[in-house]
């Protein structure tokens, strides 16, 4: 059964004309869980699963629209938190996602208070479909450098919130 979203939805509406207001897209699959593999997991990070953090920071507005993101984010119903605790210095935490067959993933990077961390995001694979929701939050003083790295061949359709 083919379904259809509306992606990339932009907060204000543009002449009509220009056709660049969403992207509406038509699919038939079903998403299931990846929640990626740490490949380096420096001190002072800890990992845990969940979808939500404790925090009084505002939640993230997903940039690729309310439809795709809940497609996304029903199909990966553990989610992965990283918490940076302390500062990690020069070694990066790293995450490999190796796309394979349909997948979601979704995942929060929480930085506490005064931390500072480099975070370098993998994702690799080939003939398949990948959606992926990453959540940033960053405390007070908080100092994140964050890297995706896409290495998929062209045969990978992927949504990247």
């Amino acid at each position: 059964m083919e379904n259809k979203i509306e992606v990339n939805t932009i907060p204000y509406l543009t002449w009509s004309w220009l056709k660049i207001n969403s992207d509406p897209v038509s699919y038939d699959f079903t998403l299931t869980e990846n929640a990626g593999k740490e490949v380096q997991i420096p001190e002072g990070v800890s990992v845990s699963s969940g979808k939500t953090v404790k925090t009084d920071l505002e939640e993230p507005k997903y940039s690729i629209g309310e439809q795709a993101a809940s497609l996304i984010a029903d199909a990966a119903p553990q989610g992965k938190i990283y918490t940076i605790e302390k500062s990690t210095g020069d070694k990066p935490l790293i995450i490999r996602i190796a796309v394979d067959g349909n997948n979601a993933t979704h995942q929060i990077i929480h930085a506490k208070a005064g931390t500072s961390a480099k975070v370098i995001i993998v994702y690799e694979g080939q003939e398949a479909i990948a959606g992926i929701i990453t959540k940033i939050y960053a405390e007070d003083d908080a100092n994140l450098h964050i890297s995706k790295v896409q290495l998929c061949d062209n045969s990978v359709n992927q949504i990247d919130d």
